[in-house]
């Protein structure tokens, strides 16, 4: 049975069932706006496609469909920056109607436009390409496949010359294949790729996300080939540039200038070499760009020489870099790096760039979503978890952003508490959140990534270290976004058995601080006073509730030792309150007057 394919999973002793872990995501794969078809209806060959000049959708000027979703994130080791990958969704991130549990479906197709193939006969025509299963998503099953297949434009009919079986991860594998059959070798000759795909069981709807990934690049049909023509002329960058800061992937600009030592000493590119002889890069050129004004200024520039089949990894200097704007609040740069080679090389994949934002929130992930987090299983229901987060700059903050992927028929939109925790003496969450926003709902979005924002009731001030997080109110998976190309597990950490427990999944959970807009480095931390007192202590059926410093009708709030919201009353001038309706265990009691935080604990027996 298909429950759970690429997902890392942590059994916890104390209950069998529960556990931490991650799922295949549904992507969103939506379309942008399409250019011309260059002029109209037929290509020419040569045709090379390596998805390195679009991004999220496919060129209309190569392709009569845009099903698949174009990238550099879903996978590592490419060809070429920007691959084409396959999945269980169409272009809007909606399940396709045919879609259902246990059975394979048609998913993807990627079509190319018509060719003129006319001229082609008798010349040794070929095709090739790169495949890869899973990356870094879900892994297809065996009855899963990526089918390729040729179109005969005078039988109007399409047939199946090359498939692979579903598979977990291996390295981009090469194909090659001739195109020797006279009824393809016609003018409006086409191909095209598709996938079928399969869901897991409807016992387990929370889990059904996207899955069954596959990945393909450098596409190259041409004339006077064979099939030892495995090299290429083409010098490609093989990996996406990434944030040049330390910790995070953006951070508030305001908390960068505080703190502008966060940024990386220097960044590393991935050069690689597609032929079977010595190449020459003329020069190595990187650039920093500032949206706002566009100002572009040149950081490096030298000439490298790059063996056969060869790889560079070059670094760019941070020292060289300078962040400047003339905005206080936000700011945006683009780094880019360019390739200058001569005119044998295929262009498009000459030049990558990263877009470093300085907006007002922290994030470690990068904005993709391979994955969804969650916990899950007999024992989850209440469980928590916690993201840990330090603050350049003091300020305060005003709400979370969160991502979630959507499952079939969006059985995932369960209720949660978000969740903001100071850290206790050990670094950790302390036992009773400081702020809540309680009847939560996941939301999605029409957007590929796009976050959802919730917002808490008052700004909360912070001076360096917080959590935010979530505690969940059922067992199932509220399926949070998940990162598998940044590292920041060792930030996050979750709580099923009343303990917090490091996470051993690494990536990053879609969750995004937001700061306040106006400058208020001159407010204090609402302090926080012990100075309230219950007794008896321990308690059997009641407690009374002693303080001269809040005033009469302050709203009293219980939590249990997992940091749930039991019960809440005003104070009274009685100050006596029952509780017996609460279990066995430890409490604790907070309140707040608006400058301070009161708390206490009890034991109920």
């Amino acid at each position: 049975m298909r429950i759970l394919v690429a997902s890392i999973l942590i059994f916890l002793t104390y209950f069998t069932y529960a556990q931490e872990l991650t799922l295949p995501i549904n992507t969103l794969n939506l379309s942008v706006s399409l250019k011309g078809t260059n002029g109209g209806d037929t290509l020419s060959l040569p045709f090379f496609e390596d998805f390195s000049d679009t991004q999220v959708s496919t060129s209309s000027e190569r392709w009569s469909d845009s099903d698949v979703y174009i990238n550099s994130e879903y996978t590592d080791r490419m060809p070429s920056v920007g691959i084409a990958t396959f999945d269980a969704v169409n272009s809007s991130g909606q399940f396709y109607e045919q879609a259902m549990y246990e059975t394979s479906y048609i998913a993807d197709k990627l079509t190319s436009k018509p060719i003129y193939a006319d001229a082609a006969s008798n010349s040794n025509v070929w095709m090739s390409f790169y495949y890869r299963p899973q990356g870094f998503g879900d892994a297809p099953e065996a009855e899963d496949s990526l089918i390729l297949q040729f179109y005969a434009p005078e039988l109007q009919t399409w047939h199946t010359v090359w498939s692979a079986e579903g598979t977990y991860d291996k390295e981009f594998q090469q194909v090659m294949l001739p195109i020797a059959d006279d009824k393809f070798l016609k003018d409006g000759f086409r191909f095209r790729f598709l996938n079928y795909a399969s869901l897991g069981s409807s016992m387990y709807a929370d889990l059904a996300g996207n899955c069954d990934f596959w990945h393909i690049d450098y596409i190259y049909l041409n004339t006077n080939r064979t099939e030892s023509n495995t090299s290429y002329n083409d010098i490609s960058f093989s990996k996406p540039m990434t944030s040049i800061l330390k910790d995070y992937v953006a951070v508030p600009w305001k908390h960068y200038l505080n703190v502008p030592a966060e940024r990386k000493a220097s960044f590393k590119i991935a050069i690689q070499n597609h032929h079977n002889s010595n190449r020459s890069i003329d020069s190595l050129n990187f650039y920093n760009t500032h949206i706002e004004s566009n100002s572009k200024s040149l950081l490096e520039s030298g000439a490298r020489n790059i063996n056969a089949f060869g790889y560079l990894e070059p670094a760019g200097l941070m020292n060289l870099l300078e962040f400047q704007s003339n905005t206080d609040d936000t700011a945006t740069f683009e780094i880019s790096a360019e390739l200058v080679t001569d005119d044998s090389d295929f262009g498009s994949n000459n030049r990558i760039s990263f877009l470093q934002n300085f907006h007002r929130y922290y994030a470690y992930d990068d904005g993709t979503a391979e994955a969804a987090y969650g916990l899950y299983g007999t024992g989850t229901k209440y469980g928590m978890a916690a993201y840990r987060f330090e603050a350049l700059k003091p300020d305060s903050l005003e709400g979370v952003y969160m991502y979630f992927s959507r499952t079939l028929n969006d059985v995932s939109q369960k209720y949660f508490w978000l969740n903001f925790w100071y850290p206790n003496d050990n670094g950790l969450p302390q036992d009773t959140v400081f702020e809540q926003i309680e009847g939560a709902l996941p939301n999605y979005t029409e957007q590929r990534n796009e976050f959802v924002y919730y917002k808490f009731p008052k700004p909360i001030y912070v001076e360096k270290t917080f959590f935010i997080g979530w505690t969940q109110t059922t067992d199932n998976m509220l399926n949070v976004g998940f990162d598998w190309n940044t590292k920041a597990n060792q930030h996050l950490f979750f709580n099923i058995s009343g303990s917090w427990t490091p996470s051993q999944i690494e990536g990053a959970v879609m969750m995004r601080p937001q700061f306040m807009q106006a400058d208020i480095q001159n407010q204090t931390k609402e302090s926080i006073s012990e100075n309230i007192s219950i007794s008896p202590n321990p308690a059997v059926d009641f407690i009374r509730i002693t303080t001269t410093e809040l005033p009469e009708g302050s709203l009293i709030r219980i939590y249990n030792i997992q940091g749930q919201l039991v019960k809440q009353f005003p104070l009274s001038s009685s100050n006596d309150y029952y509780i017996n309706d609460l279990s066995k265990g430890i409490y604790y009691l907070q309140a707040n007057d608006g400058q301070k935080l009161f708390r206490s604990k009890f034991i109920k027996q």
